[in-house]
């Protein structure tokens, strides 16, 4: 009963892991402990305290059959081999930390012993990012693993090898760190050959690169990998296979007698700027599925140390990144600069590709870095992908209503110089006054306000430069992000433009600024004295120090005569530009 039961595991498992196999894969001996199979293993198999070594099917091992050993205290225990309590309810064998007690290759451990000519995979789960380790012949030599990807080894010396797995101090935020089952595979009676890779270009036998894996036998699964992009002729070829899927540069397939030799096709990319994989010549490049220490790659950036730093041109572009941790943990976020200043990030995500777009203004510099400040924490990536997508546009339309007044944000550099519409920087130095500067050219992401008499219908092209303007000081105005703005933020007032009473500048009360668009940040003790919301800022042009929120009294007669621009004098003037005792002064 006992080897009828091993014999149905071992063909489970061939079936399980198996990918493309040949007749070739039935003549590998498989013996498989699963500890999702509630039957077989539960938590009365294995007693803390000492050392249980146990057979595929949970019983001690007979003579010529192959066990595992397994040893917890009472302080780590196998709390469940079946885990129910926790919120994957994933079936396997799990340690909970309990009283600070980790696992070591004392205690708390799994033990394995890999004959010659065997491999072993160690299948773990997790319910967060903890980690495993495991040591060979008890070296002091210790290995980590991400707790979601399998451990494998695979013996090819002359002699038995054990394999000793434990959790990496597990804390109380972090439980549920396990194995969901372990697998042996006599590798030793096969035929063995090295994979190899050629890269050529797609639909064309031009070969650009080549490369070589590792040696397995004939009937093993192994994962071919292949770069993201390769650079020939001073060009750059992205990876363009069908067998390659998603973000992983990686795909596995079965050993054969004749099928270890691969072509791996690659497109011409004239959008890609830059690359890097992280990698010296000898490591494997872009393997995001399979990317560890063993394969070599990136060993890590400091915080603040750049991983990129390259100076690009003015226009449009994608970054993508992957980021991966070398112990397999998650990492630590990465920020994206250019001229020193953000236009994103990248979360600590393992083996995720993940993008940040931006608009360079101008010919600038880009760095890209670890941005954690715990422990100096490494930051690892699998490979940097910097795109450009599009050239900066000739020009830019922007719309001013006829209420004559707009505020804007522009990810570009523009020249109001010969446009109808101008542009201001608004700076609040005195109390309850807004004092209005024209600005001819305009840094990209500056907020400022605009101003076009009647409106500029259905908007005004406005040229984009890409030598970047001297940067705009003494302005009040901050750009919006899309989220409400309250009227008080701590010992600053908000004001936003309006059209409650006449065009103007009102206490925000929690409106909504868009990101385009702009709101006047100011210290309170210069806001306008009255917390009315039809109360609004009194606006002056810079040098001539006219309020452009109020209409001048004309009961006075000749002393506040009111002329247009061309000296005629009015009566009862409508909203426009006008001259009141030699000033310039705008109607609402």
């Amino acid at each position: 009963m006992r080897m009828k039961k091993l014999l149905s595991r071992m063909l489970l498992v061939a079936a399980g892991l198996c990918v493309g196999a040949n007749a070739s894969w039935a003549d590998v001996p498989t013996y498989t402990w699963d500890f999702t199979d509630t039957e077989t293993w539960t938590t009365a198999k294995v007693s803390t305290g000492s050392a249980v070594t146990l057979n595929p099917s949970g019983e001690t091992p007979g003579d010529g059959e192959y066990g595992v050993t397994f040893k917890f205290t009472e302080n780590m225990g196998i709390v469940g081999i079946v885990s129910t309590s926790r919120t994957n309810n994933t079936s396997g064998l799990w340690w909970e930390k309990s009283t600070n007690a980790y696992g070591s290759t004392e205690n708390n451990y799994v033990s394995i012993v890999i004959p010659a000519g065997f491999k072993v995979t160690v299948s773990p789960f997790a319910t967060s990012s903890r980690t495993l380790k495991y040591t060979l012949d008890g070296g002091t030599t210790t290995t980590e693993h991400k707790s979601t990807d399998a451990i494998t080894y695979k013996n090819e010396t002359e002699n038995s090898v054990t394999l000793i797995a434990y959790a990496k101090n597990p804390d109380a935020s972090y439980y549920n760190i396990g194995i969901t089952s372990i697998v042996l595979e006599d590798l030793s009676a096969a035929a063995s050959h090295q994979w190899s890779a050629t890269a050529v270009i797609k639909n064309m036998e031009t070969a650009i690169d080549s490369w070589t894996g590792d040696t397995y036998q004939e009937g093993e699964t192994y994962t071919v990998w292949a770069k993201k992009v390769i650079t020939y002729n001073n060009q750059y070829y992205e990876l363009d296979d069908d067998n390659f899927t998603g973000n992983a540069a990686t795909f596995s397939t079965t050993m054969g007698s004749d099928d270890y030799e691969h072509t791996i096709s690659y497109t011409l990319k004239t959008d890609i700027v830059y690359f890097t994989d992280g990698s010296d010549a000898t490591a494997t490049g872009c393997s995001v599925s399979e990317h560890n220490d063993a394969e070599g790659g990136n060993t890590g950036y400091w915080i603040n140390t750049n991983m990129v730093n390259t100076d690009i041109s003015a226009g449009i572009y994608q970054v993508q990144l992957c980021n991966y941790s070398q112990n397999g943990n998650n990492g630590r976020a990465i920020g994206v600069f250019l001229d020193d200043t953000s236009v994103g990030s990248f979360a600590a995500t393992y083996k995720t590709e993940q993008s940040v777009y931006f608009t360079a203004p101008s010919d600038g510099n880009l760095k890209i870095y670890g941005t954690a400040s715990s422990n100096k924490a490494t930051n690892n990536v699998d490979y940097v992908i910097i795109r450009k997508t599009a050239d900066l546009p000739s020009t830019e339309k922007i719309q001013v209503t006829s209420a004559d007044y707009a505020t804007y944000v522009s990810d570009y550099n523009l020249d109001f110089s010969e446009a109808t519409t101008k542009a201001y920087k608004v700076n609040v130095a005195s109390k309850g006054i807004a004092t209005l500067e024209e600005v001819e050219q305009v840094p990209a992401k500056t907020p400022v306000l605009l101003y076009c008499a009647g409106g500029n219908g259905e908007g005004e092209e406005i040229t984009v430069i890409t030598t970047a303007p001297e940067a705009v000081s003494d302005n009040d105005l901050v750009p919006g992000t899309g989220a409400a703005v309250e009227t008080v933020d701590g010992d600053y007032t908000n004001m936003i433009l309006n059209n409650v009473n006449g065009i103007g500048f009102y206490f925000a009360a929690g409106q909504t600024v868009a990101a385009n668009r702009a709101y006047l940040h100011i210290a309170t003790s210069l806001a306008p004295s009255a917390k009315s919301q039809s109360r609004r800022m009194v606006m002056v042009f810079a040098g001539d120090a006219t309020a452009i929120s109020e209409t001048p009294s004309l009961k006075n007669g000749v002393q506040n005569a009111v002329y247009n621009m061309q000296g005629q004098r009015f009566g009862k003037p409508q909203k426009g530009l006008y001259i009141v005792k030699g000033k310039k002064v705008i109607m609402n």
